[in-house]
């Protein structure tokens, strides 16, 4: 149908006028003659919208049954399906289909995304981090008795000292040697006389005489007079008063000594009995007995550091004090010092016989030697020690003094 636009619809020119649409009669150029517009009437516009579209069959028990928009009050014929709403073994399976996304997800779900323990208090697995521990408190009696307080002592362990170096081997350490006896330190008999250096030592000769003088006579020892006793100690020593006052101290160049002491013996104990009593954790059998050079009967410790000889109720006792030493360097000395020890005052001239009881060189039996000594004579007889004699060897003899 054609108009024109002059007389064009009224529809149009509203819808024109609302929705700003120029006038096309306006703004066209005319060429010549009128323009034709042809325009839908208006009983057709937004019929689609309106439109009622039917949807597509449905399948039911394997047949095509057509699918009828509901109506409400009205029954349906057979075979026809309400459209929207599924039936049957279709709507088992979306069922069935859904649940089993949602088992599969919630499962992947636990699986992927991780979770985060728990904090536990430390010490203590079994308890949350925020959740305090609570110690009942012990109930005390209390005392008015302090508690006795204890200490650990840390043990010591005694390490025994060992004897200085002797270089030749010959009884005597070489700081005896060179201080005292002035004996050779590479030669074991400095007078090469057949006897070892500390063998003529011990028994009281001088080891580097040509002649067999004693210590005494070589003036390599001195006398020295006690309260009821005398002893040899060497010259170069200094001797003074003990720090108890009893006693006496003889001390060398190292800072050693020989303490002599006078113990009493009220019991009148024998020797091996007053000394057991005094030291009872020594066994006797482990106790040295023997008789020095001058007849007089002594003991000695076990380690050979201590003499001692009886004397009417009283104990002459000769220690060795080692200052802190580690090392023995004059026990041939103490030695030297016990067997030259007498009781009694010393005589103006004095004439010395012993007899001791030694082994000679090369012989499995004994023999004895006999040695005489003037104070006021150079002649000295000396009977036979093998220079292979040693001081366990010299411990044991018997002798006798004639003034």
């Amino acid at each position: 149908m054609a108009t024109s636009l002059a007389d064009g619809g009224s529809w149009l020119n509203t819808k024109m006028a609302e929705n700003n649409i120029p006038d096309m009669a306006k703004t066209l150029p005319l060429s010549g003659r009128e323009p034709e517009i042809h325009v839908m009437p208006g009983k057709y516009m937004g019929a689609a919208l309106h439109a009622s579209i039917p949807k597509a069959p449905r399948v039911v028990s394997g047949t095509v049954a057509p699918v009828v928009a509901k109506s409400s009050g009205q029954p349906l014929p057979p075979g026809v399906v309400p459209a929207g709403k599924p039936q049957g073994p279709a709507k088992g399976l979306i069922i069935g289909g859904v649940a089993l996304v949602l088992v599969v997800g919630g499962v992947a779900a636990a699986l992927l995304i991780p979770r985060k323990p728990t904090p536990t208090a430390p010490g203590n697995a079994n308890l949350p981090v925020n959740v305090p521990v609570v110690t009942a408190p012990v109930a005390t009696t209390p005392t008015t008795t302090p508690a006795e307080a204890t200490s650990t002592v840390p043990e010591t362990i005694a390490v025994a000292p060992r004897n200085a170096p002797d270089t030749d081997a010959d009884g005597l350490t070489d700081q005896e040697e060179t201080e005292i006896y002035r004996t050779d330190v590479t030669d074991a008999d400095t007078d090469h006389d057949g006897y070892l250096d500390g063998s003529e030592v011990f028994y009281l000769y001088n080891a580097a005489g040509i002649a067999p003088v004693t210590l005494k006579e070589s003036g390599l020892v001195r006398i020295f007079e006690g309260d009821g006793y005398s002893l040899l100690v060497p010259s170069v020593w200094i001797d003074n008063p003990a720090s108890n006052g009893d006693g006496r101290v003889f001390m060398g160049q190292t800072g050693e000594s020989v303490v002599v002491t006078v113990e009493e013996n009220p019991a009148h104990l024998s020797l091996l009995d007053w000394y057991s009593a005094r030291y009872s954790d020594q066994v006797k059998t482990d106790i040295l007995q023997f008789v020095n050079r001058t007849g007089l009967a002594g003991i000695k410790s076990p380690d050979g550091l201590m003499e001692f000889f009886s004397s009417d109720g009283k104990v002459i006792a000769l220690r060795y004090d080692l200052s802190g030493q580690s090392e023995i360097h004059y026990r041939r000395t103490l030695e030297m010092t016990g067997n030259g020890l007498k009781l009694g005052p010393v005589p103006a001239t004095e004439n010395v016989s012993a007899t001791s009881t030694v082994p000679v060189s090369g012989e499995t039996g004994v023999t004895t030697s006999t040695a005489s000594t003037s104070v006021n004579s150079a002649t000295t007889t000396v009977g036979e020690t093998p220079a292979s004699q040693t001081s366990g060897e010299m411990a044991t003899g018997t002798a006798t003094s004639t003034p």
